[in-house]
């Protein structure tokens, strides 16, 4: 599966955030859940494509 970049620099994908930042992409699943949303937690996220 050929690696995708966002064209647009105000996102990260998960592996970016990863690198830059040092949250696995386990644990951004976990931040990202429906019952985390409303925690000081949570890891806002938009779905593209």
């Amino acid at each position: 599966m050929q690696q995708m970049e966002p064209k647009n620099k105000n996102f990260l994908t998960p592996k970016q955030l990863e690198d830059e930042f040092g949250i696995s992409i386990s644990k951004q699943n976990k931040m990202r859940m429906q019952k985390n949303q409303n925690s000081t937690n949570s890891l806002p996220f938009i779905k593209i494509g």
